[in-house]
């Protein structure tokens, strides 16, 4: 398969079984030619919808981080914007998970981790509340990949450790450290 028509001879001999094998040994490559080129059409079928699905569920999320953002401007006691602030910061990584996952998903090495943390801490810095402006977010981070499955609950645990931080004592430096231990 794949390799175009097999010319095989007409006549191989006088028995009319050898004609017929052939006749049916050409048929099942047919046969098999034409199932992998609907099976290629179906996966890129698959493929474009995917990503059409991953675009809207980014396109989704950037909506949510706007209202919050536009909710929280508008809120007049400061709970209430230190609440807003938090759940847009909870939106955003998942949302840098979700961009990650997309951006590696052509070449299913799954989400790479060292990109990841580092944008999630760029967007904490840039979202910190005033009061932890100048938290300082150190990053030792080495390559490694994992799945979406794990990738968030990384996130959002970066998230609420840094938040709890920048709450907390944000006049100390948070270190974050990627290591890997094992295959």
């Amino acid at each position: 398969p794949g390799e175009g028509a097999s010319a095989l001879p007409r006549r191989l001999g006088p028995a009319a079984e050898i004609q017929q094998l052939r006749d049916a040994f050409a048929r099942s490559v047919e046969r098999i030619e034409e199932s992998e080129q609907d099976m290629a059409a179906a996966l890129d079928g698959q493929r474009r919808l995917v990503r059409e699905v991953h675009h809207r569920v980014k396109n989704n999320l950037q909506v949510v981080a706007s209202l919050l953002n536009i909710h929280g401007r508008s809120a007049t006691m400061p709970e209430a914007r230190a609440a807003y602030a938090s759940i847009g910061r909870r939106v955003g990584a998942l949302s840098i998970v979700q961009r990650n996952h997309f951006a590696e998903m052509e070449e299913n090495r799954g989400i790479s981790l060292r990109p990841l943390i580092s944008e999630l801490a760029a967007q904490l810095r840039a979202t910190a509340p005033e009061e932890a402006r100048g938290l300082r977010i150190d990053l030792d981070l080495e390559g490694a990949n994992t799945t979406q499955d794990v990738a968030v609950p990384v996130a959002f645990l970066i998230r609420e450790m840094v938040e709890f931080a920048m709450l907390g004592t944000p006049e100390d430096p948070v270190e974050i450290t990627l290591r890997r231990t094992s295959e």
